[in-house]
């Protein structure tokens, strides 16, 4: 069995709470497993922050948490093929030279 690499899953997302709409932050902690050449996800291993209600504060709360897990080791951004669900656009975050927003 080959070892799996952890990776973390983040994302904005619109949410409809009581009719209320909303902006959440949610991070997920998954797998990727060479075996079968797809991501395995933990449950419950999700964070999420918010609710915001101006999309500026989910993306300085998406930034932070980018910035965090960069800074911890975790500087290789992907991007999921809405097909195939792999991996794809791969790009490296450098925590030096990082911005709140691009």
């Amino acid at each position: 069995m080959s070892e799996r690499a952890v990776f973390y899953e983040l994302c904005i997302a619109k949410q409809q709470l009581a009719g209320e709409s909303s902006i959440i932050v949610r991070e997920t902690r998954g797998w990727w497993d060479n075996e079968i050449k797809r991501p395995v996800f933990d449950d419950p291993s999700i964070l999420v922050f918010g609710p915001f209600l101006f999309e500026c504060k989910a993306l300085a709360t998406y930034y932070r948490r980018k910035h965090a897990l960069a800074t911890r080791g975790f500087a290789h951004a992907f991007n999921w093929h809405p097909v195939t669900g792999l991996p794809a656009s791969h790009g490296r975050i450098d925590p030096g030279r990082f911005t709140e927003c691009p």
